[in-house]
């Protein structure tokens, strides 16, 4: 349930909204079930799930990092504070593809969320909701892109991206 951010959820109303959004599967849609939008399996992680690469299974899915936070642009009473928000967020798809068995699977894999990421993200509906909670001037950079690890001899493809975001809120009485 999104919320909208105040001086008494700084810390985890950013967060939160962040992953109920990037989990509505109407939003971006998993590879192991595209055609619903119920939520059938964890896709979005909050830590990185490193036990997931023991049953390749649980591939493809998404890592959305705990935000880091800068205050600036005091008012002249220290009372209202420019925050600046900023979260990494990974993608991980099997290079064989969500269903194990193509080669060329998992890049389309890989391509579909990320379009879905840059929709969210870009998308002038999805911003005004995010500014209805107080998370103004989305920037979505790409970090790092078409990365491959090998786990246990399987390669693997990650995004990187870096999602930046702020509001100005009145910190203290």
């Amino acid at each position: 349930m999104t919320e909208i951010i105040t001086k008494l959820n700084i810390e985890s109303a950013p967060h939160n909204n962040l992953i109920e959004f990037i989990d509505t599967r109407s939003i971006i849609k998993d590879p192991r079930n595209p055609n619903s939008n119920a939520i059938t399996r964890q896709f979005v992680y909050d830590t990185d799930p490193f036990m997931k690469a023991i049953n390749f299974s649980y591939f493809p899915y998404i890592i959305v990092k705990s935000n880091s936070l800068i205050y600036s642009r005091l008012s002249a009473n220290g009372k209202v504070k420019h925050l600046e928000f900023a979260h990494q967020i990974f993608i991980r798809t099997l290079k064989e593809g969500s269903s194990n068995v193509r080669s060329d699977k998992g890049r389309q894999d890989m391509q579909d969320i990320c379009n879905a990421i840059q929709v969210l993200f870009n998308s002038e509906n999805y911003k005004q909701q995010f500014r209805n909670l107080n998370m103004r001037n989305l920037l979505l950079d790409k970090s790092a892109g078409d990365e491959t690890l090998v786990i246990q001899m399987r390669p693997i493809f990650e995004q990187v991206y870096r999602l930046t975001y702020e509001t100005r809120l009145t910190v203290s009485d």
